[in-house]
């Protein structure tokens, strides 16, 4: 298993999960924010960046419909997500 080094991945939890099966499993930690090895961190950066704005919202419709424009961008600008996932400007 490949991971980065997420707070979630260093829970108890997940630690006492990997003991149980610690003969089954290999885990491979990826140094913290490594876009050239994890490329998905350009993408988390980009959620995060469009998320975190501060504009308040008057409903929760209105939240609903700001989170479904969002993914609909997305998914209808493939060449830019596509960009971000194969972190293109890491290749030299």
């Amino acid at each position: 298993m490949i991971w980065d080094n997420a707070r979630i991945h260093t829970s108890k939890a997940v630690k006492e999960f990997i003991e149980n099966y610690a003969d089954t499993l290999f885990i491979l930690n990826l140094p913290p924010y490594s876009p050239m090895l994890n490329p998905q961190e350009n993408v988390w950066n980009k959620h995060k960046t469009y998320f975190y704005e501060y504009k308040a919202r008057t409903s929760i419709q209105e939240i609903k419909n700001f989170i479904v424009d969002y993914f609909n961008h997305n998914n209808s600008n493939t060449i830019e997500t596509q960009s971000l996932v194969n972190a293109r400007s890491y290749y030299k």
